[in-house]
């Protein structure tokens, strides 16, 4: 979807803007469904069964609204998936029906209603309403993503102080936040830690930052593990940039003993190793 031409045009074609991306096609080559993200075997399980019985898909639903059903169960479900389409004029549609009907729709609807219109306003160079909805909502299971939309906004207007702020408004908040699994919070924390390598500011709290990332993802296990590779690139690029170039020869070496056929992570021993003087 990013570097192949033809998966670049398919991607434009079915609208996309998150891998992996599954779109199911009917033999005229109208969507059924589509599947945004990761999901778990049961998750994905019920995808397909709902697939195969058109039931709770999005071309059945769409289907109902169009003949005039309006109640919670369609109009709930519907958004979520006119959202995962990138279908603006429909979810604009939909999240108005929620919110001018808020007391049927449970909290989980009404948050991903005004949530939705907070991104909208970011499309409008207006940054207000995602700024309150973040201050309100800290338990929301939206905040994460408010917190990096509103990153990504302040990043594209070069408006670094205020993204740096926002950087940093979000670690403080994930930290303790019920709302964000333990699972997640390695993430939140290795952007950060990246980002601040990125611009080279905040070195040493981005080290705190990566290192608590790596600690977590040891402490669960599992499939997490296999993630433990980028965050130690993260970790040695931060060491790097730091002039600490021996520490983050062997924090590269470890990535690479994790993932050995990664050629980006040899790219990053090779330069921190043409980095030490005399070479």
């Amino acid at each position: 979807a990013w570097y192949d031409s033809t998966g670049q045009k398919l991607f434009a074609q079915f609208n996309g803007h998150a891998i992996p991306l599954l779109v199911f096609l009917n033999g005229k080559g109208e969507e059924l469904d589509r599947v945004v993200g990761y999901r778990n075997v049961d998750e994905f399980l019920l995808i397909l069964n709902n697939v195969l019985n058109n039931q709770d898909t999005y071309m059945s639903l769409s289907k109902k609204f169009k003949e005039g059903n309006r109640s919670v169960d369609i109009i709930d479900k519907l958004s979520i998936k006119s959202e995962e389409r990138l279908d603006n004029k429909l979810s604009t549609n939909l999240y108005n029906i929620i919110i001018d009907r808020k007391s049927e729709f449970d909290e989980a609807s009404l948050q991903r209603a005004i949530y939705f219109f907070a991104k909208q306003e970011l499309k409008s160079d207006n940054p207000s309403k995602m700024n309150i909805y973040i201050s309100e909502n800290l338990e929301s299971e939206k905040i994460g993503p408010a917190f990096m939309d509103l990153i990504r906004f302040y990043s594209s207007k070069k408006d670094t102080t205020k993204e740096v702020q926002t950087y940093e408004n979000m670690i403080s908040s994930i930290l303790v936040s019920k709302a964000i699994p333990l699972s997640s919070k390695p993430s939140f924390l290795n952007s950060y830690a990246w980002r601040m390598s990125e611009l080279e500011i905040n070195l040493d709290d981005a080290l705190l930052k990566s290192t608590q990332s790596v600690k977590i993802i040891d402490s669960l296990g599992g499939e997490m593990v296999s993630s433990i590779p980028m965050f130690l690139d993260t970790k040695a690029e931060i060491l790097w940039k730091m002039n600490k170039v021996s520490d983050a020869l062997d924090i590269i070496t470890k990535a690479i003993d994790f993932d050995p056929n990664n050629e980006y992570y040899r790219e990053q021993k090779t330069k921190f190793q043409h980095s030490i003087k005399g070479n």
